[in-house]
């Protein structure tokens, strides 16, 4: 183990990459959807057409067999981050137990990425239960994303347990995070909707979202404008209640920048939808929404280290 152990500060830039290289799989997994490229392999997973290397010049065989080749380098380098994490990190050191939900929910999230080829969940299919998959797929996501920021923000403590339920602000903090995945969870679906049955003018996409004659996915897809501009108030009323008035500047800070990014992101899904979800708007949205993530999350962590009183002066990197 001691060929795997690596200084602290080492660790957390690497767990930052891997949040930027989670980013890139994830926006690659919409651009799959956009493209209507998720049936590009075939039933077969996770070999592509039965092949390790597909020999076709068919585009959305490659677009997806793109994914699977970056989700597969993704999986090899969370193995090694675990395996660091076991030789750099002491016993019952808490980066060592997020170690493990990274690698627990880097399986979990294959699973559901097989489970949308393998059941033809991909392409045309416009079923509840690709809906539901797809929303579970995105929490899953989002809480894998949450675990490597923790493992960012916590790399150079020397902290060995820690007992949530001591959290002072855990109430709020809780309803934060529920609160982001019922907008995230109704942006799933209004952008499924989005690529399967989208609108020519902004006119007829509101007429057809209102129509009993309309497919669910549409009629649904409403909610989530309407939803994350509420959701988005509340999310920023709760940060500014936990977290704005602490003395330490680093989650003023945080909270500050946190509170900046959640109108601009309702801001960039209006424009999303008055244009008509063009490509580049639609992966900034999505980007967007895993920068108000993180945003949260490094509050959350931040307040959590305040609770315990193991935090450095510094507010990142030194």
């Amino acid at each position: 183990m001691k060929l795997f152990r690596i200084k602290p500060e080492y660790f957390q830039k690497f767990s930052a990459a891997m949040v930027a290289y989670s980013l890139f799989v994830i926006l690659w997994g919409a651009f799959v959807r956009i493209s209507n490229s998720g049936d590009g392999c075939g039933k077969s997973w996770p070999l592509c057409h039965n092949s390790i290397i597909p020999s076709t010049k068919h585009l959305p065989t490659w677009i997806e067999y793109g994914h699977r080749l970056t989700s597969g380098i993704y999986g090899i380098l969370i193995l090694f981050l675990v395996i660091t994490a076991f030789a750099s990190f002491p016993k019952k050191h808490f980066v060592r137990k997020i170690a493990v939900a990274s690698g627990v929910l880097t399986i979990t999230e294959a699973l559901l990425g097989a489970r949308l080829v393998l059941a033809g969940l991909v392409g045309a299919n416009a079923s509840i239960e690709r809906a539901v998959t797809m929303s579970i797929h995105l929490i899953n996501s989002l809480f894998l994303v949450a675990v490597l920021v923790l493992l960012y923000d916590w790399s150079k403590e020397r902290i060995y347990k820690v007992k949530f339920s001591e959290f002072k602000a855990k109430t709020i903090s809780f309803s934060a995070v529920i609160t982001f995945l019922v907008i995230g969870t109704s942006g799933t679906i209004a952008a499924l909707s989005t690529t399967l049955f989208p609108a020519e003018s902004l006119l007829s996409g509101v007429l057809a979202d209102f129509s009993k004659s309309s497919h669910f996915l549409v009629r649904v897809r409403i909610t989530h404008p309407l939803s994350a501009t509420f959701l988005g108030v509340v999310l920023i009323t709760l940060t500014y209640l936990a977290y704005i008035k602490s003395k330490d500047e680093c989650l003023k800070f945080r909270t500050t920048v946190l509170m900046g990014l959640i109108p601009a992101g309702i801001g960039i899904g209006y424009s999303t939808l008055f244009l008509l979800s063009p490509l580049f708007l639609k992966l900034l949205h999505l980007s967007w929404a895993y920068f108000i993530w993180t945003g949260l999350i490094l509050c959350i962590s931040r307040a959590i280290q305040l609770n315990f009183q193991v935090i450095p002066q510094d507010c990142g990197v030194e």
